[in-house]
C-alpha cells in the first residue's frame, strides 16, 4: 500500500532588511529599525544577546557594531550586522581648558563625554546665588571612572576639598554670588555620563544685625524638566525625582543597553513639586530613562549594581 504526501515551504525565503539613524551627541543616539520579509508570517527581531521583541525598532544606540536577527513562526533565523556612527561630540564641545568652561544651571542634568583621545576634558561654570551652604556635585557612568572636581576662579588655584563624599557624588561648601569651575577627566567613552550641581534644600545667609539665619530657597519655577534617578548606582530599587515646568502626565520608558524598552509608565505631576515615582524589582544591569511631560523631555542613565 501506499500514499503520496505533499512537503510545503514558504514561496519565499525568509530576509531581513535595516535601515539606521546614526548617533550624533548625547541627546541624538542611533537606532535602527529592522523588517522581515518571506519565510512564514509572525517575525520577532532582537539585537545582539538581548531578547526576541515583536518590534523591529531599537532605539538608544550608541556608535558600535549591532548584530540585527530575525526569527520567523518556524524558527528559521537570518542575522544582519549594522554599524551605527558616531562623531564622538555632545553638546558642550570646545571646552578643554578652564577659560572654554561652559555655563551649566544649578539643578539641571549635563549629558556630555570624553569620546576622543583629542577631547582632553570637560570644563563647566555655575554661579551660585546669594548665601552659602553645602553644594553636591554627583557624576554617573555604566561603565568609565571620571575624576571630577570643584574650582575657584583664581589662576592654577588647587580642587576644593568637598566636605564630604560618596562613590558619585562630592559635597562642597561654596560662598554665594561666586563662579566656580567643574573639571572633568578621565576613561574615554562613546557613552555620556550624568553631571549635575545640586543646590542645598536651605540657603545661610547674613542679615543687617550680623547673626545667621535660614531663609528658604527660591522657588522659582523651572525653566524645564529635571530628572535624577537614586540611588544611582541600583540594585533593582530605585526612585526617580521630577521637577516640571508644567502640571500633566509624565510617560517614563525604561529601556535597556539595547535599546528595548522595558517599561512604560504615566504618573501625574504636579508643577514646581518635587515629584518622586518608585520603580522596583528591576534588573540590575545598567538602565536607561525618558521622560516625557508635555513638550518638555529628559534623559539619563541609571548604573546597574550587583545584588
Amino acid at each position: 500500500v501506499s500514499r503520496s504526501f505533499t512537503i510545503t515551504q514558504p514561496a519565499t525565503n525568509l530576509s531581513l532588511t535595516t535601515s539606521k539613524i546614526n548617533a550624533t551627541g548625547c541627546a541624538t543616539l542611533g537606532s535602527i529599525t529592522a523588517a522581515g520579509a518571506g519565510g512564514t508570517l509572525g517575525y520577532t527581531f532582537k539585537i545582539n544577546n538581548g531578547s526576541f521583541q515583536s518590534s523591529g525598532v531599537f532605539n538608544n544606540l550608541y556608535g558600535g557594531d549591532y548584530t540585527v536577527l530575525v526569527r520567523d513562526a518556524n524558527g528559521c533565523t537570518v542575522t544582519k550586522l549594522v554599524n551605527i556612527t558616531d562623531n564622538g561630540g555632545d553638546a558642550f564641545e570646545g571646552n578643554n581648558s578652564k577659560n572654554q568652561a561652559k555655563p551649566i544651571v544649578i539643578g539641571s542634568m549635563v549629558n556630555a563625554r570624553i569620546a576622543l583621545a583629542t577631547d582632553i576634558a570637560d570644563w563647566f561654570r555655575f554661579t551660585t546665588p546669594a548665601g552659602s551652604n553645602g553644594y553636591t556635585l554627583s557624576l554617573t557612568h555604566p561603565s568609565a571612572n571620571f575624576t571630577y572636581n570643584v574650582f575657584t576662579g583664581a589662576n592654577n588655584s588647587p580642587a576644593l576639598v568637598p566636605a564630604s563624599t560618596t562613590g558619585t557624588s562630592k559635597t562642597y561648601s561654596l560662598n554665594g554670588n561666586t563662579t566656580y569651575y567643574i573639571s572633568v577627566t578621565g576613561g574615554l567613552s562613546f557613552v555620556c555620563y550624568n553631571l549635575m550641581i545640586t543646590a542645598p534644600a536651605q540657603l545661610i545667609t547674613k542679615n543687617s544685625s550680623g547673626p545667621l539665619k535660614e531663609i528658604p530657597k527660591e522657588t522659582s519655577i523651572p525653566e524645564s524638566l529635571i530628572a535624577m534617578a537614586f540611588p544611582n548606582p541600583h540594585k533593582g530599587n530605585f526612585n526617580l525625582k521630577l521637577s516640571s515646568p508644567e502640571d500633566g502626565m509624565a510617560t517614563i520608558i525604561i529601556s535597556n543597553v539595547y535599546g528595548q524598552q522595558l517599561l512604560q509608565k504615566r504618573v501625574a505631576v504636579v508643577k514646581g513639586n518635587l515629584n518622586t515615582i518608585l520603580f522596583s524589582n528591576q534588573k540590575t544591569e545598567t538602565l536607561f530613562y525618558r521622560i516625557t511631560v508635555g513638550t518638555y523631555k529628559a534623559s539619563g542613565t541609571i548604573v546597574g549594581g550587583a545584588k
